[in-house]
């Protein structure tokens, strides 16, 4: 646990002097010299640290390392398996269900279920705040500059090409691998506020945090310490194997989730930025999220277009 603690915190490691932390010092001397910098070294002295501070700061040259973006991914995991205890303990208890049907009640209560998708969210958001504590080493450092986040040499129609070739991919693996009912899609068929919950946290939440865990804070350490390509495969699998639970019984979402990862990977190795990954991601998830929401609708339109009328808006349709 100290081992973690000091990973999160980003306590200073034993090595040289960097550009960014002479700059680091330069802010400690602004403030006592009355907001400005006294360089010898060609800097003008008007120059404020913070600019100096911007300059210095590169999303591929990050001031923690591969230690601590591995204890972040350990919390961050940890976080969602602890977090869901805390909501839906109370209400178990409420229920009185003792601990011989415990299991079974948080896999089939519809409750329960909605309970452990809700505190999801309080995960996502103290991993967000860890995350912001590692890279702005105690806002010392500007956060969004540090994980790169522009589009830099990446251009829209990158993004259209990849979104369309990754959704070829979905279709044709779609055909030679059987569809298998998994975890996850049990609990999307529990109850429609499920659906509709997952939906909102696949698309607006686990983008940002994911790629800011795995590409934004793990990568760059890992390429840093070890290089690109072996950055490139220790973040793909430790992506994939975190996703193993819910999907562990399709052959066919593993790979897709392979190639998901990859592909986020290479484009945050090749832009150096993440907030290419993250638009990705975002996308890739969005469009997943609206046939889920959507598909009772499809379905339904096929069997009965009236009756899929009145599903759609909530109502019977008249």
């Amino acid at each position: 646990m100290s081992v973690l603690l000091h990973g999160i915190l980003g306590y200073p490691d034993s090595r040289e002097i960097s550009n960014l932390e002479l700059a680091l010092l330069l802010v400690t001397l602004e403030r006592v010299n009355d907001d400005q910098l006294s360089f010898e070294d060609g800097l003008s002295p008007e120059v404020p640290a913070e600019t100096a501070i911007s300059e210095a700061v590169s999303p591929d040259n990050p001031v923690w390392g591969l230690g601590t973006g591995i204890a972040l991914w350990i919390v961050s995991i940890l976080l969602i398996l602890v977090t869901p205890v805390f909501f839906v303990l109370p209400y178990s208890v409420a229920m009185q269900i003792d601990s011989a049907n415990l299991n079974d009640f948080l896999h089939r209560d519809k409750t329960a279920l909605l309970l452990q998708i809700v505190a999801i969210v309080p995960a996502h958001v103290v991993t967000l705040l860890l995350a912001w504590r590692i890279v702005t080493k105690g806002r010392r450092l500007p956060f969004f500059n540090s994980l790169g986040w522009d589009l830099g040499t990446f251009r829209i129609w990158h993004g259209i090409l990849i979104i369309v070739g990754f959704f070829a991919l979905v279709a044709v693996i779609g055909t030679y691998f059987p569809d298998q009912e998994t975890p996850f899609e049990k609990i999307l068929k529990s109850s429609r506020e499920a659906t509709l919950l997952l939906a909102i946290i696949a698309t607006f939440s686990a983008p940002i945090v994911e790629e800011i865990v795995y590409r934004g804070v793990l990568y760059p350490a890992a390429a840093k310490s070890v290089g690109m390509v072996p950055a490139i495969s220790l973040v793909t699998i430790l992506f994939v194997a975190v996703h193993i639970p819910q999907y562990y019984n399709s052959v066919a979402s593993l790979t897709l989730l392979l190639v998901l990862s990859l592909i986020l990977t290479i484009v945050r190795a090749s832009t150096g930025r993440l907030l290419p990954s993250v638009v990705l991601h975002f996308v890739f998830n969005g469009i997943q999220s609206v046939f889920l929401v959507l598909q009772p609708y499809f379905t339904q339109l096929q069997e009965s277009p009236k009756d899929a009328l009145g599903l759609f808006f909530g109502h019977s349709a008249q």
